[in-house]
């Protein structure tokens, strides 16, 4: 099972329906730079009202999905900048040690990501 479908299968499993997240990544993906930004913040909102799923935050599990299909450089980065300031907030919210360092497994997946040569993201490694 590819990442994004082990974590959404994960949500459904708990009676959460993610797919208005998956619809507003897509339209993060779709939108021009002016929109791009009221996008992300109404992503934030819904991706806000999901638990973190498996020390992951859904919101950043879906654009760091999405950045890997994009030809667009520039676009792929903003989605996997965005995917990584959701990560982060993720990982701050940790209360114990072992959890700190699983939800942070994430964030430095995606700073190798955003660090990596532009061709690199083209397939990125997710972590089911």
């Amino acid at each position: 099972m590819e990442p994004l479908s082990y974590y959404r299968q994960a949500l459904h499993d708990r009676g959460l329906d993610p797919s208005p997240v998956d619809r507003r990544v897509a339209a993060v993906a779709s939108a021009d730079a002016g929109a791009r930004a009221a996008q992300l913040a109404q992503l934030a909102r819904e991706a806000d009202l999901l638990p973190y799923i498996l020390d992951r935050d859904y919101g950043a599990i879906a654009l760091q999905h999405a950045a890997r299909s994009l030809a667009d450089a520039d676009l792929r980065r903003h989605l996997l900048s965005a995917a990584l300031a959701r990560a982060t907030r993720c990982a701050s919210g940790a209360t114990s040690g072992g959890e700190g360092l699983a939800r942070s497994s994430h964030v430095r997946e995606l700073e190798a990501l955003l660090a990596a040569p532009t061709d690199a993201h083209a397939s990125p490694p997710e972590h089911p």
